[in-house]
């Protein structure tokens, strides 16, 4: 059984890694956001295998996302998510790219798919998608609220950096009604923060920042099916399977 002592270390960590990775695509620097991203996840699985009962030192230490989430769901967890092989593979690989000896070492892993990486503001919308499903999925498995990372950010929402979190955030946005009533129910005394989430949602689908990589929102929206997700790029060799384009 983890503590709720535990639980909000794992869930502030967890906030904090996520603000930070939406900031930063939010000011185009996708490749770390990716690497912050996946700090994030990684919190969700880490959490989730103590709540399971791990005792594996090395799994413990492990920082291999497709690892961690096949090993809880081999314990029955994130068993609903819906997200392409494809996507969980990517974003592993793109966090394990936070060194330059495996940057090159995913690259080239991904050119003998005849993939390629490619970094680009429409992964935050998958990256979104998938944080707000297996957060809901570890608050529905400990039944503790002090274990939904989303419904903290919810519960700072008068702090202009929470509300960062929430820019553009269609998978959590689109469930705004559920977290409105969570904060409610754990949070009743947060008069403001309730105030605001009863008012119009429309502020955070745009951003008060100037000269950020989503003014064609509508477009980018459109490309952020977690679902359908492919492993991009495209490689093309000739017949003695030399390489002779790299298209990203």
């Amino acid at each position: 059984m983890t503590s709720q002592e535990q639980r909000r270390y794992f869930n502030t960590l967890r906030v904090n890694y996520f603000l930070s990775a939406r900031i930063l695509f939010l000011f185009n620097q996708f490749h770390n956001g990716c690497i912050l991203y996946g700090y994030a996840i990684e919190l969700v699985f880490k959490q989730s295998l103590v709540e399971l009962g791990n005792k594996d030192d090395k799994l413990r230490k492990s920082h291999n996302l497709v690892l961690l989430l096949r090993k809880c769901q081999s314990k029955g967890l994130f068993k609903g998510i819906l997200a392409t092989n494809d996507f969980i593979e990517y974003s592993n690989s793109l966090f394990q790219m936070r060194y330059p000896s495996t940057e090159r070492k995913e690259s080239l892993k991904a050119i003998k798919m005849n993939k390629a990486i490619v970094w680009d503001k429409n992964l935050l919308f998958l990256y979104d998608d998938y944080f707000q499903q297996i957060d809901e999925a570890l608050y529905q498995h400990t039944n503790d609220w002090q274990s939904c990372a989303i419904l903290r950010l919810f519960a700072g929402i008068d702090d202009s950096k929470n509300q960062m979190g929430l820019h553009y955030n269609s998978a959590i946005l689109r469930n705004i009604e559920l977290y409105r009533e969570r904060l409610k129910k754990y949070y009743p005394n947060n008069t403001a923060s309730i105030q605001t989430l009863e008012n119009d949602a429309a502020y955070f689908w745009k951003c008060p920042f100037d000269k950020i990589p989503y003014a064609d929102f509508a477009q980018s929206l459109e490309n952020r099916d977690i679902s359908s997700f492919t492993f991009p790029g495209k490689v093309t060799r000739d017949k003695s399977g030399r390489i002779i384009s790299i298209e990203i």
